[in-house]
């Protein structure tokens, strides 16, 4: 039984299938579901405050757009938006950080299932995840 799921969204195809998964599993689970939405600064090279402004913006805007989701479908969801540093913290560990700090149950990520040169130009945030979390971790793709 899951008391506590957290929810990575990132507002891609991957992400939406992850979304509808956590929000059926909250429900049936009765549990409390926290969505997360990470603003990947360091990934830009030539940030500015309007550029780092609008992507919280977008990030608000998807967790806002799941909470909503969530809340129709009678399950309380609370949201928290994540942002990379300069240090270059790569998103999984801080959704990592975060699903030990709230403390999850189950991590709910989606995933691309990207292989080959796209898998390794872009990397993987889901592979991360599974392969560092203490906790179960649900993919969806």
């Amino acid at each position: 039984m899951f008391n506590q799921i957290l929810l990575a969204a990132d507002g891609s195809d991957a992400s939406a299938a992850a979304v509808a998964t956590a929000i059926g599993l909250a429900r049936e689970q009765r549990a409390q579901l926290l969505v997360v939405h990470v603003v990947d600064v360091y990934a830009m090279y030539f940030a500015t405050p309007e550029s780092i402004d609008f992507l919280v913006a977008a990030g608000e805007g998807i967790l806002k757009a799941v909470q909503d989701q969530a809340q129709q479908s009678g399950v309380v969801a609370h949201t928290k938006l994540l942002q990379s540093d300069v240090g270059g913290r790569h998103i999984s560990e801080l959704i990592i950080d975060e699903s030990n700090a709230w403390p999850a149950d189950l991590v709910i990520i989606g995933s691309h299932g990207r292989r080959g040169l796209n898998h390794f130009l872009i990397g993987s945030v889901a592979e991360g995840v599974c392969q560092r979390a203490r906790t179960p971790v649900l993919l969806s793709r």
